[in-house]
Order: structure tokens, then C-alpha cells, then sequence
């Protein structure tokens, strides 16, 4: 026989305070419209507040938002985003990879989603080739990894936040701007990793930084 001096549910209580575990949507409900890649160099365009769910397997395609901004959600495996246009409105985006998808983003000069209401959430497996430039909130419960370095945006009103539940691997610079705010709880594999002034790092779990760390 074993006696708890405290209750399980108390326990309970305690750990999800501290990390808040997320369930992965889909794109069998909750889509305002449902786009099927049945060809490569298709675009899809999300404006309108609304929710636009993408599923499909071994395509490329392109993505717009327009005024009223929304939401893609990506159902799918080895799926490219070639082009990420017209993202630069102050109207609410938001990305959403489902868990069991894999997307590629395949901008060379880098991805940049860094408006102050963007949000990107990934429970599957993605992948930003050239770097990415964020602000917003991230959510990563998934596995993801940055070729090239990983930016979050100075932004004071909302704060940048990025919360890492899962595998993050840059290979480049990983760099934390000045307001941001960036919770690891999984893994987080960096070549270097600068904190810049007035923002916080919180680790509670692994960090592995190859080359400089740099908390000025």
C-alpha cells in the first residue's frame, strides 16, 4: 500500500500550470472552406477571418492572405509552400500543421510571418529552409527545424512569445529580440544563441548551444 500526502489531482493541477500540453486540431471540422492540392504551383488564399484547411500529399503550392486575414491549417505529408505573400497586414493570421503532416517552407531568402497578431502552431514536422523571422506567438509541439538563423521580432503590444514543447533544431543564429519571450520545456539544438536586452529566455528542459552564447 502507498499514501500520497498529496492528491493526484493536486499534482495534476501543478504540472499543467506549468506547461500547458495542446491538442493537435484536424481538418475534418472547424474549416470554413477545405482546399484539395490535386496540382503543383496551386495558390491558396485565406482572408476573411476565415479558417482554410489544405489537405493533400507530395505538392507545392503558394499561399496569400488578404484583408481580414485567417487562418490556414495544413492536413498533409511532404507539402511545400513555395511563397508566403501578402503577409503583411495587421488583421490576425495565423498557421496551423496538424499533427502526422510535414511542410516545408522553401523560401531561400528566409520566411518572414512578423506581424504583431500572427501565430504559427505546429504538432506535426516542419521545416523553414533560408531562416525565419517571427513575431507573435509560436507554439511548437511538434518537431521543427530552421536552416539558416531564427529571429523573433521586437514587438512590445502584444509581446512576441514563443513556447517550445517539442524538438527545435537552427542551424544558424537563433536569435531572441528585445520584448520577446521564449519558453523551451522540449529541446532546443542551436549553432548560436543570442538574448538580447530586455527579453527573457526560460529554460526548463535541454538546450544544447554548438558555438557562442551571447546574454547581453
Amino acid at each position: 500500500d502507498v499514501v500520497f500526502d498529496t492528491p493526484l489531482e493536486v499534482i495534476s493541477n501543478l504540472k499543467s500550470n506549468a506547461k500547458t500540453l495542446s491538442f493537435s486540431p484536424d481538418c475534418n471540422s472547424g474549416c470554413t472552406e477545405t482546399v484539395s492540392l490535386t496540382r503543383n504551383n496551386e495558390t491558396v488564399s485565406v482572408s476573411g477571418g476565415k479558417t482554410v484547411c489544405v489537405i493533400g500529399s507530395n505538392k507545392a503550392f503558394d499561399v496569400s492572405f488578404g484583408a481580414g486575414g485567417g487562418t490556414l491549417r495544413i492536413c498533409g505529408s511532404n507539402l511545400t509552400i513555395q511563397d508566403l505573400a501578402n503577409n503583411k497586414i495587421n488583421d490576425p493570421m495565423s498557421i496551423i500543421i496538424t499533427s502526422e503532416s510535414s511542410v516545408t517552407f522553401d523560401d531561400k531568402k528566409g520566411t518572414n510571418f512578423n506581424q504583431n497578431n500572427n501565430t504559427i502552431e505546429n504538432y506535426g514536422e516542419v521545416i523553414f529552409k533560408g531562416g525565419i523571422n517571427l513575431a507573435g506567438e509560436l507554439k511548437n509541439n511538434g518537431s521543427m527545424t530552421v536552416t539558416g538563423g531564427f529571429t523573433t521580432e521586437t514587438q512590445s503590444n502584444p509581446v512576441t512569445e514563443h513556447i517550445n514543447n517539442g524538438t527545435l533544431v537552427v542551424n544558424g543564429k537563433m536569435d531572441i529580440g528585445s520584448n520577446s519571450i521564449f519558453h523551451n520545456y522540449g529541446s532546443v539544438k542551436t549553432t548560436d544563441l543570442k538574448v538580447f536586452n530586455h527579453s527573457t529566455f526560460i529554460n526548463y528542459c535541454k538546450l544544447h548551444v554548438t558555438n557562442d552564447y551571447d546574454h547581453s
